[in-house]
């Protein structure tokens, strides 16, 4: 299924989403907007930029952190989470 722009439900990891979001295979290959390859976990993308200390704070618009991560894949809730004080160490 697919989930709206910038969003997030329990499948998003594994099925399409429309923007900025990741399909199993994005994390070994180029996706388009604000997304990242490979490398990204090192060094800062474009749009929704990665660290590699993000990694697990997976950012599509804005920032969620992991604790919301889980809620999110635990409730399959679709929504926008957004962490506007998030700071790269």
């Amino acid at each position: 299924m697919h989930s709206v722009v910038g969003s997030h439900t329990r499948d998003v990891y594994d099925m399409p989403s429309v923007v900025g979001s990741y399909t199993r295979d994005v994390y070994d290959m180029h996706s388009v907007v604000g997304s990242h390859t490979r490398d990204v976990y090192d060094m800062p993308s474009v749009v929704g930029a990665h660290t590699r200390d993000v990694y697990d704070m997976h950012s599509v618009v804005g920032f969620h952190t992991w604790e919301l991560h889980q809620w999110v894949r635990e409730k399959g809730i679709v929504g926008i989470l957004i962490v506007t004080d998030f700071m790269y160490e």
